[in-house]
């Protein structure tokens, strides 16, 4: 039986950690019935033992001790950092700037930023920025407008055939930077390329979000966008842009995170984002 039980031991109890800590506490409800599958499995071997009341309370004991040694230990340090999170953000039309955070807690380092008691204004949330969770950001106060450029945007071609008109638009970036996410609320895309590269029009029908794609930039390449709506439509595109160096930008004084602390994983952080609206009618 115990011969039996191996491939069980091997190949679900590394999962039991790697689950929470590769894909976050979400996965701790996974994590319980893994457990629940494990002592399932080896209920052949439990019910040979003998003195099961003993083993009961022992396990009961061993349970406790546990608990209380892994509370006692569960602060941070340098080896088991906080998540933290700081991003800047530029309205470009609006001329406003905001600094904003995913933190639920902050830490001292962001706090310095950002009250206590600040909420996330809505608009910051109104296009989630892709992350792996899509995780909003939770706190947001006003920023000092810093000279940041935007993208340059070029209509290369504007042009109505039948029922159908077609914009390619041409996005340079005027400032290093890592990413670009598009966003339109409008659902009625007939075509649209990236790179010309096309999406798919499965993909176009059922999006869930408004965010339409993003590029992920090398060389400060431009990015070449063609979309093709009914005539009648009115398109809408918003433009994030962001890089990743607010951390050591000579246009900002924010200090270096705590030891103590680690960037936030899988949402967009340290970065320095430029907002932008067209509008086509």
């Amino acid at each position: 039986m115990a011969f039996l039980a191996l491939p069980a031991i091997w190949l679900y109890t590394p999962l039991v950690k790697g689950l929470p800590v590769g894909l976050g506490l979400k996965m701790m409800v996974g994590c319980t019935a893994l457990v629940t599958l494990i002592f399932f499995l080896l209920l052949p071997i439990f019910g040979m033992y003998k003195r099961k009341k003993k083993w009961a309370y022992f396990g009961l004991l061993a349970f406790a001790v546990t608990t209380i040694y892994a509370h006692m230990h569960s602060g941070f340090d340098t080896e088991n950092g906080k998540p933290s999170s700081l991003v800047y953000l530029l309205d470009t039309d609006k001329n406003t700037a905001q600094w904003a955070s995913y933190d639920q807690v902050l830490i001292d380092w962001n706090k310095a930023f950002l009250e206590t008691d600040n909420k996330a204004e809505k608009n910051l949330n109104k296009n989630t920025i892709s992350s792996k969770y899509n995780t909003l950001f939770s706190r947001s106060a006003d920023a000092p407008v810093k000279q940041i450029e935007g993208p340059k945007i070029e209509a290369i071609r504007d042009t109505i055939i039948g029922n159908s008109r077609t914009i390619e638009l041409c996005i340079t970036p005027q400032r290093a930077v890592n990413r670009l996410d598009i966003f339109t609320e409008s659902m009625h895309l007939e075509k649209v390329k990236i790179n010309q590269i096309e999406l798919s029009p499965y993909y176009l029908e059922d999006r869930k979000t408004s965010k339409l794609v993003t590029h992920y930039i090398t060389d400060n390449a431009y990015t070449e966008l063609e979309i093709t709506i009914p005539k009648e439509s009115v398109l809408e595109l918003t433009f994030n842009e962001a890089s990743n160096n607010l951390l050591n930008h000579p246009l900002f004084t924010v200090p270096e995170r705590p030891k103590t602390s680690i960037p936030m994983p899988f949402v967009l952080n340290d970065a320095i984002i430029t907002t932008k609206t067209i509008k086509f009618e």
